[in-house]
């Protein structure tokens, strides 16, 4: 009798505790964004017009004007295919993309989650407002890829967002590549760990022009999942 006692009250409390599990699963809608800005400034463009004449070589594709040493520090971009032009990656000096950082802990209703279940994303998108780019050309489709916050880590390419027109704002949706939602999800889902989305494009510069202006938005990921306090 005793040990059926001893049984039922383990039951019970497997039961107990799995009534206690479920009750610590509640159902959040949840919106994360991340600030960006693209300064053809502060960027990798070159601070002069690109000249409009035929070329053999690069090193000729910098106005008279412009010293040696200027000159090699945008020779990485500097195109010439018997035309000077230049194919500029967007992001900072040096940089090949525009990194920024995602923190789920940001968000009000996830601060304490520790995972998150039955994760559904409704929605990627660059939100641009209105006055955010004064960029002097037309921006190319933009590739998103997502990574660990480490020193080199694997990227994976989760999908693209469409080419922006001159003076374009708006929201412009993300279109997945074909296991991009789950990739996205599988970083999502470990709400504690922070990573990295990267925007990747390259801007053509043709002969005869320089890019000024900024672009300055913002990438937004909307979700629903079961979070786990």
């Amino acid at each position: 009798m005793k040990a059926l006692q001893v049984l039922a009250m383990a039951a019970l409390a497997a039961v107990l505790g799995s009534c206690s599990l479920l009750e610590k699963l509640t159902e959040q809608e949840f919106k994360v964004t991340s600030d960006f800005r693209v300064d053809a400034v502060a960027g990798n463009f070159p601070p002069w017009m690109v000249p409009a004449t035929a070329c053999t070589g690069v090193e000729q594709c910098c106005p008279g004007s412009v010293s040696a040493v200027d000159c090699a520090k945008v020779q990485g971009v500097l195109r010439c295919d018997g035309m000077c032009s230049a194919r500029v990656p967007i992001g900072p000096v040096g940089a090949t993309g525009v990194t920024l950082a995602i923190k789920l802990r940001d968000v009000p209703a996830l601060r304490d989650a520790t995972s998150l279940a039955d994760l559904r994303i409704s929605r990627v998108w660059v939100e641009i407002a209105n006055g955010g780019n004064t960029l002097s050309v037309a921006l190319p489709e933009m590739s998103l890829f997502v990574a660990k916050m480490e020193s080199h880590p694997d990227e994976v390419r989760i999908g693209t967002i469409p080419m922006l027109k001159l003076k374009d704002t708006g929201e412009f949706d993300l279109e997945f590549t074909s296991d991009g939602e789950k990739q996205l999800g599988m970083f999502l889902a470990n709400a504690g760990s922070p990573f990295n989305v990267i925007l990747r494009s390259e801007i053509l510069v043709p002969a005869g022009q320089q890019v000024t202006g900024f672009l300055s938005g913002k990438i937004a990921i909307q979700a629903k999942a079961k979070v786990n306090l």
